[in-house]
This record gives structure tokens, C-alpha cells and sequence, in this order.
């Protein structure tokens, strides 16, 4: 089985809502340009595992410690698996000689975590194709959502924006965890969502304006985060097409479902220019005249 070297961080399902005959507006390094979705937003061997020093071990055995019980028995056979299988298979590649052995072993370990978020992508496509028709109705099931959820969050911590604002910040220590910590992250996430999901609203933002929503290479962003601040509260932003786009907060004053009309250009424009201010240059549309208007 070959390995599956072009690794996207951003999926190209995603990114269809942008895209005209499988083609995307492309803001990159102040250039813009036209190009097809298979060659944006992606890395050669993104997700490859690498081996785990013990203090990263260490700070993986932490995180794991406040994954809620409930989120940890959902997805425990995947929180036993990454703990071990970086180490373990870099030891049987080391010390075992059988070349078939060895290449299945570093297969795995460049796929692995590929595949992942491959099954997670597949799972929330019903609801993104959804979200675009202006239908969040999904967001009321509770046998359903987390399946979005899920989606939500490990798309918010598998970037490459995230990966480098993660290392930069982290002790050169603790660094070989990142393949393994950015999806205990995810889980936290899912697990305080899913538990206090009564009390969470899930807003549908309809863009009635002229200004199309862009997306980047950070599609979802925390609207309460500033560069060099503590973050003490999470609001959830993703665009999902030109004219929609969803808010997943935490709020005294509403909860569940709302729909949102954006009227005002000025807002749509506050949004454009979050997701530009965390995708450090990467931006994508589906019109180049937006993309000239967010190039300075």
C-alpha cells in the first residue's frame, strides 16, 4: 500500500463550497491565483507520526488525565492507540529487519492520523452539505450532533497555522507531542461541548450582503482569542460557503438554534478579517475581487 504523501489540513470537501469546476481563488504570500483544490492547504506527510520524547509522553499523560470520562470511553480505542503506536512502531522499524515489516510499520505511521480525520470528514459531509442549503435543523438531534462536533474541533486543531502557533509557544521539550496533543485538544473540546450541550447555541449566519464570506488556512477560529492574551472563553466561527456561515458559543442570553441575518457589509467584513487574521496569509474564495480586497 503506497503511502499517502499529500496530506491536507484543510479538506478539499471543505473548501467545494469556494469552488467553481473544482477550482479556488488562492491567496497566498500576497499572490492570488486560480488553482485546483488538490493543490491548496496541504503538506507532504502532514500527519506523519514521529517518535515521542519522555517529557512529550508526559505532557500527553496530563492531557489525558482532564479528557472527560464520557469522551474517553467514546473514542478509547483511539486514545490507547495514538499513546503507544509512535514509539512502538518506530521501535519495530528499528529492530526488526524484515522489509515488509518495516515498510507496513511506516506506513502506518504516516496514515494513520490521515486516515482519521479521512472517517471524521466522511461522517459530517451530510451536515456541511446542510449548512449550505441555510439548514442547521442537525444542530437539535442530540443522536446526530456530535458527529459535527466532532468535525468542528478537530478541524480547529489539525492545521498547519495551529501546529506552528502551538510549537512557537511550547518548550522544545514538549514538541515531538504536537502529532498526538492537537487531537486530545480536539477531544477536551468535544467533551465540554458535548456535555454541557443544553446550555450552547449554534447560530447559522446568513450573508444577505454583497460581500462574500472568505475562508483560510485556519477555517475555524476562536473569535475570543488575542494574540499574546490568555484565552478564558471560546466562541467557535466557521464559514461554510460564500452566504453561510456558523457561530458555536456559549451564551447566557440564547441557546440552541438560532438563524442570523447579515445585512450590513461591514460585518461580513469583521468576519473576513478574523479568518484572515488567523490563517497567517493563506485565504481562499470564490471571487478574485474579494480576495485584492483582504491582499494588503
Amino acid at each position: 500500500m503506497n503511502k499517502k504523501r499529500k496530506q491536507h489540513y484543510v479538506p478539499r470537501l471543505y473548501l467545494r463550497g469556494w469552488a467553481v469546476n473544482n477550482q479556488i481563488y488562492t491567496l497566498r504570500d500576497k499572490d492570488i491565483f486560480l488553482t485546483a483544490l488538490e493543490n491548496v492547504a496541504n503538506k507532504r506527510d502532514f500527519y506523519r507520526l514521529n517518535p515521542i520524547t519522555k517529557d512529550g509522553l508526559q505532557l500527553i499523560e496530563t492531557f489525558l488525565k482532564d479528557i472527560p470520562p464520557a469522551v474517553k470511553e467514546k473514542f478509547k480505542e483511539l486514545i490507547d492507540l495514538l499513546s503507544v503506536i509512535s514509539n512502538s512502531f518506530h521501535s519495530i522499524k528499528e529492530n526488526i529487519n524484515l522489509d515488509a515489516v518495516q515498510k507496513e510499520a511506516d506506513n502506518l505511521l504516516n496514515d494513520l492520523v490521515e486516515n482519521l480525520y479521512a472517517q471524521i470528514e466522511g461522517d459530517a459531509i451530510p451536515y456541511i452539505e446542510n449548512l449550505r442549503d441555510g439548514d442547521a435543523n442537525f444542530w437539535n438531534n442530540e443522536d446526530v450532533f456530535l458527529d459535527f462536533v466532532t468535525f468542528l474541533c478537530f478541524q480547529y486543531t489539525r492545521t498547519d497555522c495551529m501546529r506552528e502557533n502551538a510549537l512557537n509557544s511550547m518548550p522544545e521539550k514538549y514538541k515531538s507531542s504536537w502529532g498526538i496533543l492537537r487531537i486530545l485538544i480536539a477531544l477536551s473540546i468535544i467533551g465540554k461541548i458535548n456535555y454541557e450541550y443544553e446550555d450552547w447555541t449554534f447560530e447559522l449566519l446568513n450573508n444577505r450582503t454583497t460581500l462574500p464570506f472568505i475562508t483560510g488556512g485556519q477555517p475555524v477560529i476562536n473569535l475570543c482569542q488575542v494574540e499574546g492574551e490568555e484565552v478564558k472563553e471560546m466562541i467557535l466561527y466557521y464559514p461554510v460557503s460564500p452566504k453561510y456561515a456558523i457561530i458555536v458559543s456559549k451564551k447566557t442570553e440564547t441557546k440552541g438554534l438560532v438563524n442570523r441575518d447579515i445585512i450590513d457589509e461591514q460585518d461580513a467584513d469583521w468576519y473576513n478579517k478574523k479568518i484572515k487574521e488567523h490563517s497567517q496569509g493563506l485565504l481562499f474564495s470564490n471571487d478574485e475581487n474579494t480576495l485584492l480586497r483582504y491582499s494588503s
